[in-house]
């Protein structure tokens, strides 16, 4: 008995301690066993029919799942006729078989094995080899229970004769451990794309990522959901929205992986591997279950990016960083209180911006390792962009780092900025912010910027940084041109980009020592002088040129006087709109001297020069405007209103843009309006 009860135990300890990827299970079967082919001399039947249990072990490999090995421990009886006595036999056999599932629970199974038999009879006892072919069909309760009904017929062999045949017939209740470890058949099939610190809240609704999922089991799983885990840079595993909620037999599905990384990834600094989980959540057979596979991770340092969208350096633009924001506010400020009026206040505190890297010695240095004309080119090659911060230590860097640093620090001085590619390079564009009408009056020439639906956008070459602003201005607007009259020039508004491509917050720790703000001022002053002498010079010869060719005339003068004006020169422009009037009466030279005078804070001899023009021409709708303003600055309210009763009827686009002037406004709205609009409509050349 010992040599077939112990065999036996040992078998249960293998089965038990069997890899989840082989399926195991254990079966109780009860039997009747019914004798054939055996009689007495006299010709009765030597046995009766008997019964016994059986424990059975199939091993099912994954390699070939329609394959089992079998074992089987039984232990019965059958009674012998005409005596009161049984003949017990306890066997232990093994054996292939073959299975197959014609449905999902349902399947059809057929094994032959054989072993030795021990039987007993009356004292005595004889071990004999046996075989029985079997046929089963089961149907399974859960993944881990089944339940069928079973056939099989044995031969006893003796010395040189049969000892016994018989059919039996069976139930049996199954036990699956290996289901039990490692559920359904799944097979999944991860991969997980280079991870970019940069963009690391990019993830979180865009897939880094996928898995797929095939089901190799007959029946179908449903409530399958995938979740994404890379647990040294993630406080939690990023669960997917897709929810299948059925994967059928044989069925295959891709599913999206993202991530929500935490703000340590931008400790990166050199790219490294980690290690990561990709996890399938799954109800198979009315039970939940959870399939793990491990992933490495390649995680890239913080600057590194690729080009397959340029909108991504929108990414490195960070505003927000102390350095920058500090640093370009406080000359925003500075550049507020200047006396200086050249275009607008955005054009002016873009310009000083640009002098303040020009002070501080920032220069453009092609990176051979990264260079943008080549990485541009492959938008799967990964370039290295430097932080803002990090340019400003470094003091140089590629046309990407520059435009990078430029735009930083314009959002930082709250200028809406834009990056500019054509092919082989990338450069920055600032938004005046101003509508077309007051562009016009400010700029003598708008070729030189580029008009969007949302302003009038000035492109600066920023490479040129050493060059001057002017310079770089002028280069800026010439390659636009150039590209742009061959399909070849994108726009890319920074803000916009950013609702894809967040900003990161990110310390570089870099150690910078920026120029000082009374310097940059001076810088800025004479940069304001070169652009003023480099601008107004053509003008004003071509004017002279043509007045020495036609005669002088009050036009004439006039719009010398006006190219002053433009750009802040007050006392040059006066001079010429003094000798526009000195001859006879002439209107447009009256508006613009108000215009100058008003711009002095003499509001009362503005209100004269104005009412000088209507004297000459009560329609202007100038100088009904201008006289407007220098009244209700003098809190004449009534000559105010009147004089915007009379603009709404001659120009009612220019009443409703100053509309505050009324006497029916708000008091203190009128006020407060009046406050940010001390400037001119614009200076009359006619």
């Amino acid at each position: 008995m010992k040599k077939v009860v112990l065999p036996a135990v040992v078998l249960v300890c293998i089965i038990a301690g069997l890899p989840a990827q082989v399926d195991a299970s254990l079966r109780v079967e009860p039997r009747v066993v019914i004798p054939v082919a055996t009689t007495l001399n006299d010709g009765t039947d030597k046995f009766s029919v008997g019964g016994g249990l059986s424990i059975q072990s199939e091993l099912i490999f994954p390699f070939a799942n329609w394959f089992y090995a079998e074992g089987v421990l039984d232990a019965g009886f059958l009674p012998v006729n005409n005596a009161d006595q049984s003949l017990l036999n306890v066997s232990l056999g093994f054996g292939p078989g073959f299975r197959y599932s014609p449905a999902g629970r349902l399947v059809l199974k057929s094994s032959i094995y054989g072993g030795g038999a021990l039987l007993l009879f009356d004292g005595a006892s004889a071990l004999v080899p046996f075989v029985e072919p079997t046929v089963d069909v089961d149907f399974q309760l859960s993944p881990t229970l089944s339940l069928g009904i079973g056939g099989g017929y044995r031969i006893a062999f003796g010395s040189g004769s049969t000892v016994f045949q018989a059919v039996r017939v069976s139930i049996n209740l199954a036990y699956s451990l290996g289901a039990a470890k490692s559920g359904a058949r799944l097979e999944t099939s991860p991969s997980v794309n280079p991870i970019y610190p940069l963009y690391y809240t990019y993830y979180e609704e865009h897939p880094t990522g996928q898995v797929t999922i095939s089901n190799g089991e007959k029946d179908q799983i449903t409530d399958v959901q995938v979740s994404f885990h890379v647990p040294q840079y993630m406080d939690r595993p990023q669960v997917t929205d897709n929810v299948i909620d059925r994967l059928k037999s044989g069925e295959e599905v891709t599913i999206p992986l993202y991530a929500l990384f935490s703000k340590d990834i931008f400790e990166v600094t050199e790219g490294l591997t980690v290690a990561g989980e990709v996890r399938v959540d799954y109800t198979w057979l009315g039970r939940e279950f959870t399939h793990s596979e491990p992933i490495s991770v390649d995680i890239l340092n913080r600057n590194a990016m690729t080009w397959d969208d340029d909108r991504k350096a929108a990414a490195f633009v960070t505003a927000n960083n102390p350095l920058v924001k500090s640093y370009s506010k406080n000359i925003a400020a500075n550049i507020r209180s200047d006396e200086r009026e050249v275009y607008n206040l955005n054009f002016r505190i873009a310009m000083g911006l640009f002098e303040a890297l020009t002070l501080h010695g920032t220069g453009y240095v092609i990176d051979a390792q990264s260079a943008y004309v080549d990485f541009s080119e492959d938008g799967a090659a990964v370039d290295f962009v430097q932080f803002p911060a990090e340019t400003l230590a470094y003091q140089a860097g590629d046309c990407d780092d520059l435009s990078v640093l430029y735009n930083a620090m314009c959002e930082a001085a709250a200028i809406e900025t834009a990056f500019i590619t054509i092919p082989g390079h990338i450069y920055t564009a600032f938004n005046l912010g101003i509508d077309k009408d007051r562009v016009t009056r400010l700029f003598s020439d708008t070729s030189n910027l580029i008009e969007r639906d949302d302003g009038f956008w000035v492109p600066v070459e920023i490479t040129l940084v050493e060059k001057g602003f002017h310079e770089a201005w002028r280069i800026g607007a010439r390659q636009w041109q150039e590209a742009d009259a061959k399909g070849q020039a994108d726009f890319y508004p920074t803000r916009q980009a950013w609702g894809t491509f967040k900003p990161a917050e990110v310390n570089t720790g870099e150690l910078v020592f920026l120029p000082d703000p009374d310097d940059v001022m001076d810088a800025y002053g004479a940069a304001v002088d070169r652009l003023v002498y480099q601008e107004i010079s053509p003008i004003v010869r071509e004017l002279q040129d043509r007045m020495n060719r036609e005669g002088p005339s009050p036009a004439a003068y006039n719009r010398i006087g006006v190219a002053y004006a433009r750009f802040g020169l007050l006392n040059d422009a006066e001079s010429w709109f003094l000798r526009s009037v000195s001859g006879r009466p002439y209107a447009s030279g009256e508006v613009n001297l108000g215009n100058v005078a008003f711009l002095q804070g003499d509001y009362r001899n503005a209100a004269v020069r104005y009412r000088n023009a209507l004297d000459i021409d009560d329609d202007n709708p100038r100088a009904l405007l201008g006289l407007a303003k220098a009244s209700f600055e003098l809190e004449d309210y009534e000559t105010a209103d009147n004089n915007m009763v009379i603009l709404a009827a001659v120009n009612p686009g220019m009443a409703e843009h100053y509309s505050y002037l009324g006497t029916l406004t708000d008091a203190s709205v009128a006020r407060a309006s009046s406050a940010v609009s001390k400037d001119v409509y614009g200076w009359d050349d006619e």
